[in-house]
């Protein structure tokens, strides 16, 4: 509704001056709110009898924002908190910075893009780099995160780096030294660790993981062998205690 729409904006505006004041949980709270502020579109026009005043709304709104910059925007808000040893901004720049990877990749699909980048050699260049630092910046950030300062969303999102292969460097992974197997441990992008990471999620606290995991045994990937009981159980746990799955 416009109500909701303007109490983000309100909500916007108040966070942005706590965070330029310095307040670091303003930080993380108004980079949150850039990364969704597009989510909230979608109620707009929930209410039939505003749908005239909601479309102007939307239209503002749409005006003096982009995705790609709101992104950039939380990015740099959570970097500001994470400087300055704000734990909460450490995992949200992490996490932030491969989903903005992601992002990009799931848009250069399209055979435009594609034309353009195969154009632009240069370009493409440039983004694969920016991409590496962006991706080595979170599994560094999410280590952190998730070994010494056991934020179990941090645990979960390094359990999906690794599924997916994203993980591209591996001097960072002193945080499994508790590991003996120092070999195995080299073998990065591997779905083993992605598991172990997962569990680390559950005992710590995580929802999502229990799904994430039980998908990873339910279809078995790079080493981890399919386990319908175990997913059954993940599954089960997550919809009885956690109502999700």
């Amino acid at each position: 509704s416009s109500s909701l729409h303007n109490n983000a904006e309100e909500a916007y505006g108040w966070f942005q001056k706590a965070a330029v004041g310095g307040h670091t949980d303003a930080m993380c709270a108004l980079g949150i709110l850039l990364q969704y502020r597009n989510l909230l579109l979608q109620f707009d026009n929930d209410d039939d009898d505003s749908k005239d005043e909601n479309s102007k709304l939307k239209q503002q709104y749409h005006g003096k924002q982009s995705s790609k910059s709101d992104v950039d925007a939380a990015i740099r808000w959570f970097r500001s908190a994470s400087n300055v040893g704000h734990v909460r901004g450490m995992y949200l720049l992490g996490r932030s910075l491969y989903e903005r990877v992601i992002s990009f990749q799931k848009k250069s699909t399209s055979s435009s893009m594609l034309m353009k980048r195969n154009i632009d050699t240069d370009v493409r260049n440039k983004e694969e780099q920016q991409e590496r630092e962006d991706l080595e910046e979170a599994t560094r950030l999410l280590n952190l995160s998730c070994y010494e300062h056991e934020i179990h969303e941090a645990c979960m999102n390094l359990g999906l780096m690794y599924e997916y292969n994203l993980v591209i460097v591996d001097k960072y992974d002193d945080s499994n030294s508790n590991n003996d197997d120092s070999t195995g441990n080299q073998q990065h992008h591997t779905a083993t660790t992605a598991a172990d990471l997962y569990q680390r999620a559950i005992n710590l606290g995580s929802i999502d993981a229990t799904y994430h995991l039980g998908l990873l045994y339910t279809y078995g990937r790079n080493g981890v062998s399919q386990n319908f009981v175990l997913a059954v159980d993940l599954f089960r746990r997550g919809a009885l205690e956690y109502r999700h799955a």
